[in-house]
Parts: C-alpha cells; sequence; structure tokens
C-alpha cells in the first residue's frame, strides 16, 4: 500500500495533490494524506482504492473559482450546478477519512435564487404568518 504525506503550502497544490492520487492508484491504491495546515486546491478526482485522509488541523481549502471545475462537470444538477469539487465516478473503494476539515467555497456556487420561505411552524416559532 502505498502512503504519500504532503505537507501544507501556500502556493495551489490541485496538481501535486492529484499527481499523488493518481501515482497510489496506478501502484494498486492507498492514501493520500493531507498533513495539519492549508492546502488549496482546486477539482480532484479520486480514483478507486484511494483514501484521501485530512489529517487533524489540517484544511483541504477548495478554490472559488467555478470555471477550474469545468474538467469535473457530473450528470446531475444539483442546487443549479452541474460541477464538483471532488469527483469519483465509476471508482470503487474510495474514502475520505481524518479529523480536519474541507472547506468549500458555498455560496459563490449557487447558480439559482433560492426563494425566500415562510418558517414552517409559524405560531410555535412565536412569527405570524405572512
Amino acid at each position: 500500500m502505498t502512503i504519500v504525506e504532503l505537507s501544507a503550502a501556500a502556493d495551489d497544490q490541485t496538481e501535486t495533490l492529484q499527481q499523488a492520487i493518481d501515482a497510489a492508484a496506478a501502484r494498486g491504491g492507498g492514501i493520500v494524506s493531507l498533513a495539519a495546515g492549508r492546502h488549496l486546491c482546486g477539482p480532484l478526482r479520486l480514483r478507486g482504492g484511494i483514501t484521501l485522509e485530512i489529517q487533524k488541523n489540517a484544511l483541504l481549502v477548495l478554490d472559488a473559482n467555478y470555471d477550474r471545475l469545468l474538467p469535473n462537470t457530473v450528470s446531475v444538477v444539483a442546487e443549479g450546478s452541474d460541477r464538483a469539487l471532488i469527483v469519483a465516478q465509476g471508482q470503487n473503494g474510495v474514502t475520505i477519512r481524518g479529523e480536519g476539515d474541507i472547506v468549500a467555497p458555498g455560496r459563490t456556487f449557487v447558480v439559482a435564487k433560492i426563494p425566500r420561505r415562510a418558517p414552517i411552524c409559524p405560531r410555535r416559532c412565536g412569527r405570524a404568518s405572512s
């Protein structure tokens, strides 16, 4: 089993991280582990047999540039988008684990306007119906 540990870096680590994933998969699988610190990256494609481990105090910070996600176009449209930050299409034995965090851009990618709705329980919530 291949184990690759990547140190945090100030620069974008997309290419380095994807190369580590691809190399481990080519050797039959393994663990790509992110050490504590900030790891900025764009779209990733996980391969079969790969575990992406995000260690304690590690942050996988995903780039908010929507255009960078074009290589990760998927067939499902969710929340107005057909692009994904992390993809594992057609793969088996893929795991993301660890005590660290994945920090995604959130609202940056919302294309459709989400209508504001009245509370479901206006009386119990202490609000009058609109």
